[in-house]
């Protein structure tokens, strides 16, 4: 169609680098509220992070309200002119940034297209705005949102709010699974890049002395490998009450001001495309970013070789993976 700009648009630096040549990509969903601006700025930062370059993302979805507004392809493929010269008019604006920005426009069900870019592009972090809505005196996660953070095959930061974080205040609810070794790591990692505390926090679900519990042993464990590599790690266990567990996280997190949660959101490795009760009340009402990591996130496998998405500066030497792995092989039980 004349006039109708190309689908993929690459905005480098002086350099004129071209996308494809770049290592590593965020894939940032846009669609121009006002929390996905706010997902950039914390983009931008999180490539610097990781040096790479941003893949800015719009889905036009095509359910049937849109079939039946645009029914004459040309109107439709006017919209997608009109929200392409939008992410490329905000990839102009950042140029000035040293980010490499690619744009592109695509069509279909929202979540399922940016799992499907991302996936194809190999992203190693999503991020989006939450795009909350009101019920009542709730604030209640976009749909769309949900079903990337419950499906995606790399870590998500939701971003709520509408004011950019500056990740120095990184608080990791911590259960006995497995898998919460991936939190552990990418806190790790985000907190040498940004000189950040990290504050481990857990809450009992059971009786028993606080002190000579597993995930105590657990979290005093974490915090020596954190001092070791020179990172301030407070720890705070919380007894067994009345209370929903995520409300004393919740609590929690503004208590220490925290400006970065790292959360599992599956709570059971049977369970798949499921958002745990807990990650998602977590998830839900925070008003800072959240870095989910799902099960799909997360390596099985006991080794060594971290995944990149889990090392993503590729900081840790051979010995400290090892003595890291080895303090978590706690199973089946939480809290």
């Amino acid at each position: 169609m004349q006039g109708y700009p190309s689908k993929i648009s690459i905005f480098g630096t002086a350099k004129q680098i071209t996308m494809s040549s770049t290592k590593k990509r965020l894939l940032l969903a846009v669609d121009f509220r006002d929390q996905s601006l706010v997902a950039l700025e914390q983009a931008i930062d999180l490539a610097r992070f990781i040096d790479a370059g941003i893949l800015m993302l719009h889905v036009i979805d095509t359910g049937y309200f849109l079939a039946r507004l645009f029914t004459e392809r040309e109107h439709y493929e006017r919209l997608k002119a009109e929200a392409m010269t939008k992410l490329n008019n905000l990839a102009g604006q950042y140029s000035a940034s040293g980010i490499l920005f690619e744009t592109r426009v695509e069509e279909g069900k929202i979540y399922d297209k940016i799992i499907e870019v991302a996936d194809e592009i190999h992203a190693r972090f999503i991020v989006l705005g939450k795009n909350e809505t009101k019920e009542g005196k709730r604030n209640i996660m976009g749909s769309n949102a949900t079903h990337v953070i419950s499906e995606a095959h790399v870590p998500v930061i939701s971003v709520g709010g509408l004011k950019k974080s500056a990740f120095k205040k990184i608080v990791v609810p911590l259960d006995l699974t497995r898998r919460t070794r991936g939190q552990l790591f990418s806190a790790i990692a985000f907190a040498l890049h940004y000189n950040a505390t990290v504050h481990l926090v857990s809450v009992m679900i059971g009786g028993g002395s606080e002190r000579k519990s597993l995930i105590m042993k657990k979290m005093k464990a974490a915090q020596k490998t954190f001092a070791e590599n020179g990172i301030s790690c407070t720890i705070k266990l919380y007894k067994k009450s009345n209370d929903p567990p995520y409300t004393k996280v919740l609590d929690y997190v503004k208590e220490v001001s925290a400006d970065l949660i790292i959360v599992m959101t599956h709570q059971e490795e049977r369970f798949e495309n499921y958002i745990g009760a807990f990650a998602h009340h977590i998830i839900n009402e925070a008003d800072i970013p959240v870095m989910t990591l799902t099960c799909h996130a997360i390596s099985d496998r006991e080794t060594s070789e971290l995944p990149p998405l889990i090392d993503p500066l590729g900081i840790f030497s051979e010995t400290p993976r090892k003595k890291f792995l080895g303090l978590f092989k706690f199973r089946g039980r939480k809290g």
